[in-house]
C-alpha cells in the first residue's frame, strides 16, 4: 500500500461515484489519468454511449445457491444511436457463457433472469454489442454464496480484510483493519466500535498513526514527546484493554527509504517509541500485542529493524509483501522472501510471529493497455489472474508459517481506470463483487477449522497442498510451471468414495471422476475422513 492510500483509513467506505436512489445504483462516468493527462470516458460521436443502471434485492449483490434470481437493468442512452441488438449475457469468471444473449431495450426497465442452474460461483452480467461503450464498465458482477454464521470471533482464524464491511454475511474473515487512532473521539465511542465488531465475529486491529507517535526523524525524539506518547497510548489501550493487537505506524519504512540521508535518527527514535509503547501496554494489559510494519520486499529496512533492536520490542512482525511493479505469480518469489526473513531472525536471535497485515494485487478491471501508480507503469492483473494470485499467496503463506493474512482491500478505492491504487478491491468501486470476492469467500469456507499439513508433488509440476480438519481434508491443487495435466485420484492417495466435492477456484462444483484435470488455476478437492 502506498502512502497516499493512508487517507482511505480515515474516510468512510461509501461509493462516492454512485448515487443510490430507491435501491437503484446510478453509475457516474469514469475517467483515468496517465501521468498528468486525463482520459475521459468519451468516444467518437458515431459510437453509442450507454449508462447501465441496475437493481437487485440484495445490498451485497449475492444470491442463495439453488434459487433462481433476477436483476433489473435500465440502459440509459447518453449519446449516439443505440443499435437494435443491445443485450447481455451471464458469464462465469473464466468468461465462459452461462446463458444465451438476453435482448435488452434502451431507456426502459428490463428484467434479466439468472441462468437456470444457480450454483455457488461468480456471475458476470456482460453487456453487448462490443461496439457500444457501457458505463461504468461492460461487466457487472454478482455472486452466489451461502451465508456464513459469524456469531463469535475466532482468534485462531488466519483470515482478514482491510476496510472490511463488518456486517458482510458472506465473508467469514475474522481480522479486520478499519480504524485508526485518528478516529478516536471518546472512550464510549471507541468501546462501542469494538463491541459492534465483536457482535459480528470480527476482531479489529487498530492502527496508531497520529498524535505524538509522529516525530521529526532528523533529530532525537525528546523526552517530553516520549512521555506524551506513553500517556497517549495508555489512554488508547485503556479504553478497551481486550483489543488483542495494535499496529504502530503505517509503512514508515517507505518514507525512511525516500529520506535516508535526512532521517539519521529514524531507527533510534523508533526504538525509543516502541520501548514507551511496551511500558504503556504493560501498565494496561501485558497481553496486548504490539505489531510493527515493514512494507514491500524491503530487506534493507528489515535488516535495520533487527540490527537496531526494534524487533526486540515488538510481539509481531507485520509484513506487507506487495510485489511491485509486476505482481508476478507467488510461486516465483514468495518462498524465497520468507526464507530471507527467517534468516534475519536467526542472525539476530529474535524469532517473531509473522503476520501479513496487508497483501494484495491490483486488477486491470477496465482492460486498459497500461496502468500506473504515481506515474510509474504497473502491471494490473486480469480478474482471472487475481483469483489465482489470491489463493496462492494464502496457501504458500500458510505453508510457510505465516499466522495471519489480511487482504487489501475489501472495495476499490476509486474508479480511475488506469490508476492501480484504485483497483485492489474484492468488490468494485460501486460495491459489486468481483470474481476474487467469490474466490476469497470459498477459500475461507473450505479451510475453516483446518490447518496446513503437507504438500504433495506429482510429476514435478503438480502441487497439492493438504489442509487437515477434524472431519475433512482439503487439497488445493494447481500446476507450476503452468501446464495442463490430468492426474488420477490415486496420485493424491484419495478414494473416490471419500470425495465430498471438487470445486473450481470460485467454489463452483466440478464433476467427480477418477481423473482430474489440473491447470495453473487452483481447484479444491474436499475429502471425508469419516469411516464408511
Amino acid at each position: 500500500m502506498h502512502y497516499r492510500r493512508l487517507l482511505a483509513y480515515t474516510i468512510s467506505m461509501c461509493a462516492l461515484g454512485a448515487i443510490v436512489l430507491g435501491g437503484m445504483v446510478y453509475f457516474m462516468s469514469w475517467s483515468s489519468r496517465q501521468g498528468s493527462h486525463e482520459i475521459k470516458g468519451t468516444t467518437p460521436s458515431s459510437k453509442a454511449i450507454i449508462r447501465v443502471i441496475v437493481h437487485d434485492d440484495n445490498p451485497y449483490h449475492v444470491f442463495e445457491p439453488g434459487k433462481r434470481f433476477s436483476v433489473e437493468v435500465t440502459l440509459q442512452v447518453l449519446s449516439g444511436e443505440p443499435p437494435d441488438n443491445l443485450g447481455c449475457q451471464w458469464r462465469d469468471y473464466t468468461e465462459k457463457p452461462l446463458s444465451d444473449i438476453i435482448p435488452l431495450r434502451p431507456n426502459q426497465r428490463n428484467i434479466v433472469p439468472s441462468p437456470d442452474d444457480v450454483r455457488v460461483g461468480y456471475y458476470g452480467l456482460y453487456f453487448l454489442p462490443e461496439d457500444v461503450e457501457f458505463l461504468p464498465m461492460r461487466e457487472i458482477g454478482f455472486a452466489v454464496l451461502p451465508e456464513v454464521k459469524m456469531m463469535m470471533s475466532d482468534p485462531s482464524s488466519p483470515f482478514g480484510v482491510v476496510h472490511m464491511d463488518v456486517e458482510d454475511p458472506y465473508l467469514g474473515a475474522t481480522w479486520i483493519k478499519t480504524l485508526t487512532d485518528l478516529q478516536f473521539s471518546s472512550p464510549f465511542q471507541w468501546r462501542r466500535e469494538m463491541d459492534y465488531r465483536r457482535r459480528h465475529g470480527r476482531i479489529e486491529i487498530p492502527l496508531v498513526i497520529g498524535g505524538p507517535w509522529r516525530c521529526d526523524n532528523t533529530r532525537p525524539i525528546s523526552k517530553g514527546q516520549l512521555m506524551s506518547l506513553r500517556d497517549y497510548l495508555v489512554k488508547l489501550f485503556s479504553t478497551d484493554p481486550n483489543v488483542p493487537v495494535w499496529e504502530l505506524g503505517l509503512e514508515e519504512n517507505l518514507a525512511w527509504r525516500r529520506n535516508k540521508d535526512e532521517w539519521a535518527y529514524y531507527w533510534q527514535n523508533l526504538v525509543a517509541k516502541l520501548r514507551v509503547a511496551r511500558e504503556a501496554k504493560d501498565m494496561v494489559n501485558p497481553n496486548i500485542k504490539i505489531a510493527y510494519q515493514i512494507a514491500e520486499l524491503d530487506f534493507e529496512a528489515l535488516e535495520e529493524f533487527f540490527r537496531s533492536g526494534a524487533a526486540d520490542l515488538v510481539d509481531i512482525l507485520s509484513l506487507h509483501p506487495y510485489k511491485w511493479p509486476n505482481f508476478e505469480t507467488p510461486e516465483t518469489w514468495h518462498d524465497q522472501f520468507i526464507q530471507q526473513v527467517r534468516k534475519l531472525m536467526q542472525k539476530y536471535g529474535r524469532e517473531l510471529p509473522i503476520w501479513y497485515t496487508e497483501v494484495g494485487a491490483p486488477q486491470n478491471d477496465a482492460g486498459v493497455p497500461q496502468m500506473y501508480s504515481d506515474g510509474h507503469p504497473v502491471r494490473g492483473l486480469t480478474r482471472r489472474e487475481e483469483v489465482a494470485y489470491m489463493i496462492k499467496i494464502h496457501v504458500l503463506a500458510l505453508r510457510a508459517g505465516v499466522e495471519k493474512i489480511i487482504w487489501y482491500n475489501y472495495r476499490d478505492a476509486g474508479h480511475n481506470a488506469t490508476d492501480v491504487e484504485d483497483h485492489f478491491g474484492l468488490r468494485d468501486y460501486w460495491g459489486f463483487p468481483k470474481p476474487v470476492y467469490v474466490a476469497y469467500a470459498n477459500l475461507i469456507n473450505c479451510l475453516r477449522g483446518k490447518r496446513y499439513k503437507c504438500t504433495m508433488m506429482i510429476d514435478h509440476v503438480v502441487q497439492a497442498h493438504v489442509f487437515s480438519g477434524e472431519d475433512e481434508d482439503c487439497f488445493i491443487v494447481w500446476t507450476y510451471p503452468p501446464v495442463n495435466i490430468t492426474i488420477s485420484l490415486a496420485d493424491l492417495d484419495i478414494s473416490k468414495s471419500k470425495i465430498v466435492q471438487i470445486l473450481n477456484a470460485v467454489g463452483t462444483p466440478l464433476p467427480v471422476s477418477d481423473q482430474i484435470g489440473i491447470t495453473s488455476e487452483p481447484i479444491y478437492v474436499i475429502v471425508s475422513k469419516r469411516k464408511s
